[in-house]
Order: structure tokens, then sequence, then C-alpha cells
């Protein structure tokens, strides 16, 4: 990416919008996989025994098929960490380009409401 301090500021508003659906679309895609992790942690250690009381239909939401064990929890493992280290650099665009969008808003406040 470029000095966002050098975009316009639609240019900037735009790229704003992006990177805030970027960024909740890491964290939503994160939590699915720290979930699945949860489940099949569930069914490995037999936490996941007491679903006979759900109701049918979330009963067979929750089943996934056999057991994958271990090598099933390293890929989530894998998978969470690098959504989480994406999910940062995310972060770190979103902020660079809300600092430039402000320092632009700040210099003509009447800017803001425009567009």
């Amino acid at each position: 990416m470029t000095d966002p301090s050098l975009h316009s500021l639609d240019d900037l508003r735009s790229e704003r919008r992006l990177l805030v659906e970027h960024v909740a679309n890491l964290s939503w895609l994160r939590r699915l996989v720290v979930a699945r992790s949860d489940l099949e942690v569930a069914r490995m250690t037999g936490l996941a025994e007491g679903v006979d009381r759900l109701e049918p239909v979330v009963r067979e939401a929750l089943e996934l098929g056999t057991v994958a064990g271990p090598e099933l929890l390293q890929a989530l493992s894998r998978t969470s960490r690098t959504l989480h280290d994406e999910s940062d650099v995310a972060r770190s665009r979103l902020d660079a380009v809300t600092d430039a969008l402000v320092a632009q808003l700040a210099v003509d406040p009447t800017r803001c409401l425009a567009g």
C-alpha cells in the first residue's frame, strides 16, 4: 500500500470501508476455525456426550463424522494463527488509513459532511 496521506478523501473512505469488511471477514473465519477446534476437542475428550439433550436439528448439525484427531487440531491451530496474523496486518492498514482520513478531515472539518 502506498502512503495513505497521498490518497484523495474519497479513496481513503473507500479503502477504509474495504478494510473494515476485510477485518470483519477474517475475524469471522477465525471464530469458525476456533469453534471447529473446540468441537473436535469436545469429541476427543468425551465432553460432547451431552449433545443428546439438544434439539435434534442442533444435535445433527454438531455431528461431524468420525473424530479426526491431532492432525485436524494441528491444521486448525495453524489456520487460526495465520488468520490472526492476517488480521493484525489488516488492522494496521486500517489504522493507517483511518489516521490519514482523520488528518485530512482535521485540515478542513467541513469535508466531513461531503459524500
